[in-house]
C-alpha cells in the first residue's frame, strides 16, 4: 500500500493506492506569487501561462504546481528534482505522462489539488 499526504491552510488531502501515488492541494496563490515562481516551471508552462490573460495566470499556475508536486511525489524525487524539468501542463487538462495517470480534482474555491498514479510496466 503506498500513501501520499498534502495539506494546506485548512485542507488536507489524502491518496492511498496499490501502486506509487503522489497527491498535493494548494491555496491558488496572487498574482505576484504566480509570477514570482513561474519561471521555475517547464519552458512549454511558463509559454502557456503568459499567453493566458493576466486574470487567469493564478489560478493556472496553481493547477500546474499541485499536477508537478503530485507526480514528483509520487516518483520520489520530491523537489529535488528541478520543476522545469517535467512538463505537466497548466491547461484544464494536465499533460499526458509516460507511466503516469495524471488526475486534477475538484476542491474548494481558491484551491487547486492534484494527483499523479504511477503505472506499473
Amino acid at each position: 500500500m503506498h500513501f501520499s499526504l498534502s495539506h494546506t491552510h485548512g485542507l488536507v488531502a489524502v491518496a492511498l493506492a496499490d501502486s506509487a501515488v503522489g497527491i498535493d492541494v494548494e491555496g491558488v496563490p496572487d498574482a505576484r506569487t504566480a509570477a514570482d515562481i513561474a519561471p521555475m516551471l517547464h519552458p512549454v508552462e511558463r509559454a502557456e501561462l503568459a499567453a493566458l490573460p493576466a486574470s487567469e495566470r493564478p489560478t493556472a499556475f496553481a493547477r500546474c504546481w499541485t499536477r508537478k508536486e503530485a507526480y514528483l511525489k509520487a516518483t520520489g524525487a520530491g523537489l529535488t528534482e528541478t520543476p522545469a524539468a517535467t512538463h505537466v501542463g497548466s491547461g484544464p487538462d494536465p499533460a499526458p505522462l509516460p507511466g503516469c495517470r495524471l488526475v486534477d480534482h475538484t476542491a474548494p474555491a481558491g484551491y487547486a489539488a492534484a494527483t499523479a498514479l504511477l503505472t506499473p510496466g
